[in-house]
């Protein structure tokens, strides 16, 4: 009697270890959320270390006098992380902004006196409702520029405004977003000559 009851025990222990096996396997195969293969994405996805374009659309007259998007100046971005909180940009490309306040033929030496300037977004994430990506609630900061140091600084901040929302793509790790770079203020006092200009981003996860 004894016999056959551990012999009982023993069968129903294999049988669940055999279950277990087969669900690990199953979830190690990407199946834990249906048969389908499909699984779970979160907001944390669009976290990592990304490079890319920072591009400024040009404006040129068009053929009825009006105006028109043409080519893009393309920026490279060597070096961009996103994390829970912040899209942070480490030596951010700023010439550009700094060429629109002191004009071409200035700019090179500015942005040399200035050097390298950080700047971080923050976003609140949400993800889509079919699961193939994430749509970033961005909330830019202002970008402050200083040239110089101590008493004889210049110091420039730009108004950086989100235009709609980002959009990372989960299947090819992909983030779109743009801004707007809408006003210039220089040791306090605006710049009217500066006009807003668009600023967009195409970033890839590596």
């Amino acid at each position: 009697m004894k016999i056959s009851v551990l012999k009982n025990w023993a069968a129903a222990a294999l049988f669940v270890a055999a279950g277990s096996v087969f669900v690990s396997c199953d979830k190690d195969n990407g199946n834990d959320n249906g048969t389908d293969g499909s699984t779970d994405v979160d907001a944390t996805a669009v976290i990592g270390d990304y490079t890319g374009t920072m591009s400024i659309p040009v404006v040129a007259p068009s053929e009825d006098n009006g105006t028109e998007e043409g080519s893009q100046t393309g920026t490279e971005i060597k070096a961009a992380k996103v994390t829970a909180t912040d899209i942070e940009f480490t030596d951010f490309p700023i010439r550009d902004l700094v060429a629109a306040i002191v004009g071409e033929g200035n700019a090179d030496a500015i942005v040399n006196l200035v050097g390298q300037v950080d700047y971080k977004i923050p976003y609140t994430a949400t993800v889509n409702e079919d699961k193939a990506g994430i749509s970033l609630e961005l909330a830019p900061e202002v970008l402050k520029i200083t040239a110089g140091e101590g008493e004889n600084a210049l110091n420039v901040e730009v108004t950086i405004n989100a235009k709609g929302t980002g959009e990372y793509t989960v299947e090819s790790k992909n983030l779109v977003f743009s801004l707007t770079a809408a006003e210039v203020t220089v040791a306090g006092d605006k710049f009217d000559k500066f006009e807003a200009m668009d600023i967009d981003f195409n970033l890839t996860k590596k």
